[in-house]
């Protein structure tokens, strides 16, 4: 029967190590949707065409899902604060790779903080979770809050540094942001290691008994779809919108922006939206607005409907993540940090499969408008998922 270390919440020192992890998922917002804006530079860098602009996302996400497969192995080794702490600097590595890649070095540099992305978002929201038993959702949301942070002040400045020839020293901004915040994680939890940990349970039914659960795949499949999708609209949207853009000034890594932008927006609400409302009304509505969203974008000529539609769907999404998680963590307690490993191994897949689906499809009709009808199905998919998950709570 295996355990893992959990820090525990005290006065004093725990307050600066809880403000270490919401600045280290901000980091983690940053590389995971760093792709997006990057990514019309790094076409042009190598020359790529969409379908190989693609396997972009599958190594970074085939790195998410690796380390998430792991997940629960290294935490149970490590504890989780020091498997955040690994990740961060596995992100840093990634990214610093970048900065002297060819094509294929790259991809093995995707591949990398792709990694540390799948070690450090399972353990940062375990964490939490643990953390507030008894308010889950709203810590979860608040920490995914500051994930949106990252994500939506990221766009601009890497914007304007690639359109200044800058790309190189962003990376190594980032690299450095990176690995300095898993320095500061690991001092505090070194620094308050006695008497801060508490060890628990990961529960007594075995792995395939727990596999077999219908809500386990149900939320598998779930956020398979959830992943994919928004990182197929976080990633794409700045290409679509660069080539809908009439001339330079057009601003194509606003529509990034608006996207993130959004999530901060609707994550920082859901907290007293949850007072008022079920956590599965808010779930269901916000499904259905990105649904209208990402179909604005599909009819749109000019980036007037683009940044309307990239609004919508991040507003959306906002709150589907992190109240999925806290569903899981209230359905299975403390057999929650084995159950993570299997679901955030779907999440590492979905972010995958279908952004380079997106770009396969483009590639082949010769339209990246073709290519987002997939992200429009999948939310129409997630809806259907949705309500049979609640259906077996």
């Amino acid at each position: 029967m295996s355990q893992i270390d959990i820090p525990a919440v005290r006065s004093g020192g725990s307050t600066q190590l809880s403000a270490a992890i919401h600045v280290g998922f901000v980091i983690t917002g940053v590389v995971t949707t760093m792709l997006g804006p990057v990514l019309p530079e790094l076409t042009r860098r190598w020359s790529l065409d969409d379908a190989q602009a693609g396997y972009l996302f599958t190594a970074q996400f085939m790195g998410s899902m690796t380390a998430a497969a792991c997940s629960g192995w290294l935490s149970s080794r490590l504890g989780l604060s020091r498997a955040l702490c690994l990740g961060l600097g596995a992100m840093s590595a990634g990214v610093a790779g970048l900065i002297w890649s060819s094509y294929a070095a790259g991809l093995a540099s995707v591949f990398v903080f792709g990694l540390g992305l799948g070690t450090t978002i399972p353990a940062t929201n375990l964490l939490v979770a643990e953390w507030h038993p008894d308010r889950r959702a709203a810590a979860l949301n608040l920490l995914n809050f500051s994930w949106s942070i990252g994500a939506v002040a990221s766009p601009p400045p890497i914007g304007f540094a690639i359109e200044g020839g800058y790309s190189n020293q962003a990376f190594a901004g980032i690299a450095l942001f990176a690995i300095g915040t898993a320095a500061w994680i690991y001092w505090l939890r070194g620094g308050h290691a006695t008497g801060s940990t508490r060890r628990i349970d990961q529960g007594s039914r075995g792995g395939l008994a727990l596999l077999r659960d219908p809500v386990i795949v149900l939320i598998g499949a779930f956020v398979f779809l959830y992943v994919g999708t928004e990182t197929s609209i976080g990633g794409w949207i700045s290409s679509y919108s660069a080539r809908l853009g009439r001339d330079k000034t057009s601003l194509w890594w606003l529509s990034t922006t608006m996207f993130w932008g959004a999530l901060l927006a609707g994550r920082a609400a859901a907290p007293a939206l949850l007072l008022r409302i079920s956590e599965s009304s808010l779930v269901r509505t916000g499904l259905i607005i990105s649904c209208g969203g990402i179909a604005l974008l599909l009819f749109a000529r000019g980036n007037g409907l683009v940044f309307a539609g990239a609004f919508l769907a991040g507003i959306g999404f906002a709150s589907v993540f992190p109240n999925t998680v806290a569903r899981l963590s209230r359905h299975f307690g403390e057999e929650s940090p084995r159950v993570a490993s299997p679901v955030f191994v779907c999440a590492g897949l979905g972010g995958a499969v279908v952004p380079w689906l997106v770009g396969r499809i483009s590639a082949s009709s010769g339209s990246l408008r073709v290519g987002l009808l997939v992200p429009l199905a999948s939310t129409v998919l997630m809806i259907g998922l949705q309500r049979a998950v609640g259906s077996r709570q």
